[in-house]
């Protein structure tokens, strides 16, 4: 059976979480409180529509992880290892600066 499904939504959920730990981490570093909390990861999505169109994105097709990885081919398995990766390097690079 040929494997039809990719993996795109689950890397965008994967892409999606960086994005979304970062973000927290930086507003719980600026922030005390959780109402501080919530109005500067607020003040963050405001200035970063990439963020928001990557966590909408997300949102989107999250449903389909599940049947994406039920149909995984090894090389898929790499990249989702590869991607992981990246996002996990960019989120340290990003709360570093």
């Amino acid at each position: 059976m040929a494997n039809e499904r990719g993996i795109k939504e689950t890397t965008e959920v994967l892409d999606a979480m960086g994005a979304l730990a970062v973000l927290v981490y930086k507003a719980q570093k600026n922030a005390d409180g959780v109402q501080e909390i919530g109005a500067e990861i607020a003040k963050q999505l405001m200035v970063s529509p990439q963020t928001i169109q990557a966590l909408k994105d997300a949102a989107d097709g999250i449903k389909e992880v599940p049947a994406e990885m039920k149909d995984l081919t090894l090389g898929e398995t790499f990249e989702l290892v590869a991607a992981a990766g990246r996002v996990a390097a960019s989120c340290s690079s990003e709360i570093k600066e």
